[in-house]
């Protein structure tokens, strides 16, 4: 495990296209790419707090930004081409926070609601069709968090940070969403390690090329890695306390996890670490 990209300002929301690492840097309202060294920022909006990105099927990409309740749409030359903060029903993207592609076209998105372990579990999802109309789907989660889809698209899995666990929705054909179940408690997976931090939880999820699924245990310093059927394989410790996403290599050899020391503090410095898979 060696740290690769350092001196980032909260790294999250990962991926890889063209050989390069997209991520965003929440608290230093940008989005950047690395390809073996830094790139020039991508984007930067000040106040906007980008949470992921992802490549959208027009080659461009989408940014669900926290900070702003916001989603960005960005061109592939990364200007901003559409700022939406509520979807077509009227519902407020408050915490816009992780997305994954449908491959229809489309995609799902979470907004988190508030970061706070007092407030009513407020999280939603919202889906963005490929006909652009936006609508909340699911709502009443505690912290809708990082999201992906299992079961060859069938299955959409969210975590709910605040609830230390990950829920699953069967996707109907029509792309309604059947009623959440239990998909993995993170409680299930044993104690919190010494000096975890009393609000760690699931937060960034994605699909290894073998079907796995990697679950980022944020402020308990590790990843769980599920089988295609949900079940717990095994867990990964990290001398980082608070990882929040992971990305794969091309060949799915190395997972590029994105790490916060300080996430409560300004500078709220990060890195990126890559780890053998």
């Amino acid at each position: 495990m060696d740290r690769v990209v350092d001196h980032l300002v909260f790294p999250e929301g990962p991926f890889w296209h063209d050989g390069r690492n997209y991520y965003v840097e929440v608290y230093g309202h940008r989005v950047g790419c690395w390809d073996g060294t830094p790139a020039a920022p991508v984007w930067h909006h000040p106040g906007s707090g980008p949470c992921a990105i992802e490549r959208a099927a027009d080659g461009g990409f989408l940014v669900p930004c926290f900070d702003a309740g916001a989603l960005a749409r960005l061109a592939p030359d990364g200007s901003l081409t559409a700022w939406r903060t509520h979807g077509d029903d009227g519902h407020p993207l408050t915490g816009a926070n992780d997305v994954v592609m449908d491959g229809q076209g489309g995609a799902w998105i979470t907004a988190s609601g508030r970061w706070d372990v007092n407030a009513p579990p407020e999280g939603a999802v919202f889906r963005l069709g490929a006909d652009g109309r936006l609508t909340r789907v699911v709502a009443g989660l505690h912290f809708s968090n990082g999201i992906a889809l299992v079961d060859e698209g069938r299955t959409l899995v969210v975590a709910e940070t605040l609830a230390r666990r990950l829920t699953a929705f069967a996707i109907h054909d029509d792309g309604t969403l059947g009623l959440g179940r239990v998909y993995l408690n993170l409680d299930d997976q044993g104690p919190l390690p010494d000096g975890a931090d009393a609000t760690a939880g699931p937060d960034g999820l994605e699909r290894h090329p073998s079907g796995d699924l990697w679950v980022c245990d944020y402020g308990a310093g590790r990843v769980h890695v599920l089988d295609a059927t949900g079940r717990a394989k095994r867990t990964i410790g990290t001398s980082a306390l608070y990882v929040t996403n992971v990305a794969f290599g091309r060949d799915g050899r190395h997972a590029y996890l994105k790490v916060v020391d300080q996430p409560t503090e300004a500078p709220f410095r990060g890195g990126i670490w890559r780890v053998e898979v």
